[in-house]
């Protein structure tokens, strides 16, 4: 079973397993944290459109969704980065 793992991971007993988690724990939390800022974006949305006539309000909110949702999710500032938008 250890050949296994090992196989799977290579450096699996080196600790370089554990220090490539604690590198990605960083955009999971910024995923996390833009992923709440939509949901609470959604229930002001929602709101607004309860109130009705809010046309521009209700724009606005749906204009900074977007580009939450361009920049965090779709990294679309990095096609026009220096390595071609390769990260």
């Amino acid at each position: 079973m250890t050949l296994l793992v090992e196989r799977a991971y290579p450096g699996w007993g080196s600790g370089t397993l554990n220090k490539e988690v604690e590198q990605m724990k960083g955009p999971y939390r910024v995923g996390v944290i833009v992923l709440v800022g939509l949901a609470i974006l959604t229930i002001i949305e929602f709101g607004l459109a309860l109130v009705g006539g809010l046309a521009v309000p209700l724009l606005l909110v749906a204009v900074f969704k977007a580009a939450l949702i361009l920049e965090y999710y779709m990294h679309f500032s990095h096609l026009w980065g220096e390595e071609g938008g390769a990260r």
